[in-house]
């Protein structure tokens, strides 16, 4: 009988395709059971009870974890270091405050001028967050209309809005 992939390449892709597709039904799976099953501000149980209750592995629901806490929806410590909890609908995640605060004031304070390009490096390096934080830790800024997330002359990255600020249409992050 035939080999279904032509080489190991192939099969290496289609297996992590297969991972792809499972840690996004068990995002999925997650938010639904923490929606419905946890009040706001609740302490959520361990990755491993939750893994437990809905049947899946454990690695999956801690890596569902991670990425609920990434886009701001949860606040998720990990293992050892203290309880998790769901964050309300626009709460700002607590290890974002710092961050909103200093580059809000830098905004308002024309420190940043309209229409300047702050790439998520720079900012990341500025003012602490990890570079893959600064999509949650910038949307209240984007939200308040002071940011914006748009293709320019520095790429694709935050620019400052032009005054005066208000809400921007649509506060999503790029690719969502």
């Amino acid at each position: 009988m035939p080999e279904p992939f032509a080489d190991k390449a192939q099969r290496a892709a289609h297996v992590q395709w297969g991972v792809v597709r499972r840690r996004a039904l068990v995002l999925s799976l997650l938010r639904y059971y923490l929606e419905t099953t946890f009040a706001i501000g609740t302490p959520l149980p361990p990755a491993g009870v939750l893994a437990s209750d809905l049947d899946l592995h454990e690695v999956d629901v801690s890596c569902a974890l991670d990425a609920l806490d990434v886009l701001g929806e949860i606040v998720h410590v990990g293992p050892g270091r203290g309880r998790s909890w769901r964050l309300a609908p626009g709460e700002q995640h607590p290890d974002d405050e710092r961050f909103d605060r200093v580059v809000r004031a830098k905004v308002l304070g024309s420190q940043y001028r309209p229409g300047e390009a702050l790439p998520a490096t720079l900012l990341a390096y500025q003012h602490g967050p990890g570079q893959d934080l600064v999509n949650r830790a910038a949307r209240h800024l984007v939200r308040d209309g002071l940011m914006v997330w748009r293709d320019g002359p520095a790429g694709h990255c935050l620019y400052v809005q032009p005054r005066p600020y208000g809400p921007h249409p649509n506060p999503t992050r790029p690719g969502s």
